[in-house]
């Protein structure tokens, strides 16, 4: 009876194909023991839950399910034992929902292991009665577990193949697998992606056939293989070429292992291009070295070339002159024309000066509007002289950009080295000094360094310091100067000057505000004088003096960078509690130059609070009285320089009384600075300036001496 029933059971498994196995011997089986269900489960890692993979009830295939197994038999089989209940199954297993939700009374299970032993599935009937012949039950049971048990682990077997070769065939890494004769066995399509060559082209060959670009000579291949054949591996970088002829650099893995079932010897390798990450290094290392917009070397290579000279010069007892090479108003352009043009004058001065010199020379840019050039084996002081006349010439010659004519000339530094500094960043530093004192002296020239620049640099880091220093503790003082109504002898307004002691000894504003414009510290300057002043309109309105308006001087490094600043300038004023009107803001004539245009904006807004605008200096810069339409001017100050002559020079008369001529026809105001004679007062007067400043009547006072000046002057009678 039994054997009709395995001859059946084989009989179906015969016509089964893939999948449909355990569908079909589950199926069988439910038929041949009359079970009323059947189920082959696979198993959780840690035993705790069963799920099916093939279930009849009755004769018929039904859906799969999970369950816990938890108080079930079928945590018993998952021990590695059979288990057999003939009944009473739900006494044995009170806790087991399952037999309960399903009426179940009697019970095989049968554990399915691997080749190794472990159980990984179980093979279970379940009956809602008594088992009329539980031995042939038990027996088929055990009859086709080992089948269904090798099915399963060729199953899993071939599922983690599946998933290994997924991830293989996934994998952005070419990979691939030879033979002991280095044949080709295995290629993912990363292999084919980067080669170019499809898996059949490269099945049997080597892959020194298809690859091997000839730019490695025998020595690398051999210490490669000496490597993999005692070490088991090796990695490093190649050239390899691809199918269309291409040169490409990969970084590349190889190992050996051994098959185990026949002890041959198998060779993997795992590659990936990084030909785009060396040109990315390439590029940084560019970036590091060299000026992304004149492609020249950067301030870093140039340090490096100065030290590598430097070591040069102490073996051969030679000198290098390093020239600091500043364009003189770049700014300006940049201003008028437009960074772009502004950065195509740079690329042009960068190859016109690469004309200029020799093979052992550096050229580099090491600032915004400053290039440098490095010229070892220097033959004597001469040389470099040329060098830098033949540099002025050529950068004096006009340059063509985008339809415009552009004229520019360079300042010049010249620092030798080891005369004047023996480490790279001094020896900079000592040609900058240089190049800066040539631009003070009139720009378009050189100047080499001298001792006397290095006093005159280290006493202007003193006084940037110092001043930074006394600003933070209001260390300063602020004198006021009267400025007299010419025709009533009133102090109508007072001009606040900055003053300094640095130790006890006077530092002139000539020497300190220039560095304050150039280290950014103007507009904390200018913040300092404004709130002094106010607080000085503050003491005067408390005594009841006359009230007189207070004239801050504003330079143009104190102008706007986004717009804003006015609003800084007006909130002080409002925040120490003194009226708009009684504050006038004085500019000075390169306020007025072309590229400044949209400071008119500021200016009128100050006006429009209340605010008085004065011009300095008049007459020594943008002198043309046209320009003067564009600003809200209401004062405009004679410079002191041609008041000085006004007894002496006709030139001087006639150009101060044109100036207060056509001041008063545009409705403005004239100061006249530098008063100090009874002769000068007189000749003003006759012109009808307004209002006259100077020794004259007072020099600068101190906030308390100027309350005592009001106080003993509160009218001055005419003369």
């Amino acid at each position: 009876m039994i054997d009709d029933k395995v001859r059946s059971i084989v009989s179906s498994l015969s016509s089964a194909h893939g999948k449909e196995f355990f569908s079909t011997i589950v199926q069988a089986l439910a038929k041949a023991i009359e079970a009323d269900h059947t189920y082959v489960a696979t198993l959780s890692p840690n035993y705790s839950e069963a799920t099916t993979i093939a279930y009849a009830a009755g004769p018929d295939l039904t859906d799969n399910f999970s369950y816990s197994l938890k108080d079930t038999p079928c945590a018993d089989v998952c021990n590695d034992s059979v288990c057999v209940y003939n009944g009473g199954a739900q006494n044995a297993y009170p806790n087991d929902q399952l037999l309960v939700d399903m009426g179940i009374d009697a019970y095989v299970g049968t554990p399915l292991t691997d080749s190794k032993g472990q159980v990984m599935g179980i093979l279970v009937a379940l009956y809602a009665e008594s088992i009329e012949n539980v031995q042939s039950a038990e027996a088929l049971f055990l009859l086709f577990s080992g089948l269904i048990a090798g099915e399963l682990e060729r199953r899993q077997s071939q599922r983690q193949l599946n998933i290994h070769q997924t991830m293989i065939d996934a994998l952005g890494e070419g990979v691939l697998l030879t033979n002991e004769r280095v044949e080709i066995l295995y290629a993912n399509p990363a292999f084919s992606r980067i080669s170019g060559y499809s898996l059949e082209e490269a099945l049997g060959k080597s892959p020194g056939s298809l690859l091997k670009s000839g730019l490695h000579d025998r020595e690398f291949y051999d210490a490669m293989w000496a490597d993999l054949n005692t070490k088991g591996t090796w990695s490093g970088e190649i050239l390899n070429r691809k199918k269309s002829g291409e040169t490409y650099t990969e970084w590349l893995m190889l190992h050996r292992f051994t098959e185990p079932e026949s002890g041959k010897s198998h060779y993997m390798a795992i590659f990936h291009d990084i030909s785009d990450l060396k040109q990315a290094q390439k590029q940084i290392r560019q970036r590091e070295h060299y000026d992304l917009l004149t492609n020249i070397p950067n301030r870093q290579l140039l340090l490096d070339r100065i030290e590598q000279q430097r070591l040069l010069m102490d073996r051969q007892h030679t000198k290098a002159a390093l020239l600091c090479i500043s364009l003189d108003n770049f700014r300006d352009i940049n201003t008028t024309l437009g960074h772009n043009v502004g950065d195509l004058l740079l690329q042009k001065i960068a190859r016109r000066l690469g004309q200029h010199t020799r093979q052992s020379d550096t050229l580099a840019r090491i600032g915004g509007d400053e290039f440098a050039l490095l010229m070892p084996i220097l033959d004597d002081m001469v040389n470099a002289e040329t060098v830098a006349l033949h540099i002025l010439d050529a950068i004096n010659a006009p340059f063509l950009i985008s339809d415009h004519v552009i004229e520019i000339t360079a300042s010049i530094g010249i620092a030798i080295c080891p005369d004047d500094a023996h480490s790279s960043l001094d020896l900079i530093n000592k040609a900058d000094q240089a190049a800066d004192h040539a631009k003070h002296s009139g720009k378009n020239c050189f100047h080499f360094f001298t001792h006397e620049l290095q006093q005159r640099s280290h006493r202007k880091l003193l006084l940037k310091n110092a001043l930074g220093k006394a600003l933070h503790k209001r260390e300063l003082n602020v004198f006021f100067q009267p400025i007299v109504n010419i025709a009533s002898g009133e102090v109508e307004k007072c001009e606040a000057l900055i003053r300094w002691q640095l130790d006890g000894e006077f530092v002139s504003p000539e020497e300190f505000i220039p560095i304050a414009e150039e280290f950014r510290l103007a507009r904390s300057l200018g913040r300092f004088v404004l709130e002094e002043s106010c607080r000085l309109i503050q003491r005067l309105d408390s005594l009841q003096l006359q009230p007189v308006t207070i004239a801050v001087n504003r330079s143009i490094a104190e102008f706007p960078d986004d717009g804003n600043q006015y609003h800084d300038w007006l909130g002080i004023i409002k925040e120490e509690g003194v009226e708009h009107q009684r504050i006038s803001f004085e500019i000075t004539e390169s306020i007025l130059a072309p590229e400044n245009r949209s400071f008119a904006e500021y200016l009128y807004r100050l006006k429009e609070a209340g605010c008085s605008i004065s011009l300095d200096d008049f007459g020594t810069g943008y002198s043309s009285l046209s320009y003067l339409r564009n600003f809200p001017v209401d004062y405009l100050k004679i410079d002191r320089s041609f008041v000085a002559d006004l007894e002496s020079d006709n030139d001087a008369l006639t150009l101060v009384s044109t100036i207060i001529a056509m001041s008063k026809a545009l409705g403005i105001r004239t100061i006249a600075e530098g008063v100090e004679t009874e002769g000068q007062l007189s000749i003003l007067k006759n012109m009808n300036c307004d209002l006259i400043q100077g020794y004259y009547f007072s020099r600068p006072l101190p906030g308390p001496d100027l309350l005592d000046y009001l106080k003993a002057h509160p009218r001055r009678a005419n003369t």
